[in-house]
């Protein structure tokens, strides 16, 4: 089964890793920009390079890799596609409804994924084609989700690993301004949430009584928790809020 990923940068190169790494009856046929980054995808893919874009070749499936904003721009180089190619679009903010205005004929799969589905440990939301998105499932988590949730769940699928590494970076700043070490702050939380993180899947308790078992009342954890509350209140709610209203900027 060929498979064309049309634009390889972050997104779409751990994508496609993640695919070739669960699939092995994939071959790709990688195209971008700057043939360097086309190279560089397809040696790890064990791929090739398609080096001219106007002499495109007929595949299975086509990974739209670029950025949304770019998809009036793309769309003409891969115009023709019939129901035998699966578009897979993962671009932000652009739906079924407007994927279907510039591939007609073609099957379409959107899907939002995170960068840790290269190694089958991350995040594919996805919705259309049911073939191509049961393929999702060995990515890690892929879970099937309408079109007016996908805008939301995309901030915590793909956005949210960018929320956390802020946080690291500063509680190791915190660290160092108290005459710590800022690596060592980093390495001490990336354990403990590890820790924290395992086997919480499948636990029964709420996440406020995952609090309560840390932060007991009057305790130093609870002090802290209490800081960021007064300091910043809501500022998660805030956060998501201002994603979700560029991703809606997008879109128009």
């Amino acid at each position: 089964m060929k498979v064309l990923v049309w634009g390889c940068g972050n997104m779409a190169s751990a994508f496609a890793l993640g695919l070739s790494r669960a699939q092995q009856d994939l071959q790709f046929i990688c195209w971008n920009p700057s043939i360097e980054k086309a190279q560089a995808l397809a040696k790890k893919l064990n791929g090739v390079v398609l080096a001219d874009a106007t002499h495109r070749p007929s595949v299975d499936a086509v990974i739209l890799g670029f950025k949304p904003q770019k998809l009036s721009e793309a769309a003409p180089a891969l115009s023709g596609l019939t129901y035998e190619t699966t578009v897979i679009s993962l671009l932000a903010a652009v739906s079924i409804a407007r994927l279907k205005t510039f591939f007609p004929a073609a099957q379409l799969l959107r899907v939002m994924p995170n960068l840790a589905v290269a190694t089958g440990n991350g995040v594919a939301l996805w919705q259309g084609q049911q073939t191509w998105g049961a393929r999702l499932q060995n990515l890690g988590l892929a879970p099937e989700v309408s079109e007016d949730l996908m805008d939301v769940y995309t901030l915590h699928a793909g956005c949210s690993p960018a929320f956390l590494f802020s946080w690291i970076d500063d509680a190791a700043k915190f660290a160092s301004a108290h005459g710590g070490d800022g690596e060592l702050s980093r390495k001490i939380l990336i354990k403990a949430w590890q820790g924290a993180l395992a086997g919480l899947e499948n636990d029964p308790l709420s996440m406020q009584q995952k609090i309560n078992e840390v932060a007991s009342k009057g305790g130093v954890t609870r002090a802290a928790l209490d800081g960021f509350a007064s300091r910043a209140p809501d500022y998660i709610d805030h956060g998501f809020a201002a994603g979700l209203k560029r991703i809606q900027e997008l879109k128009s």
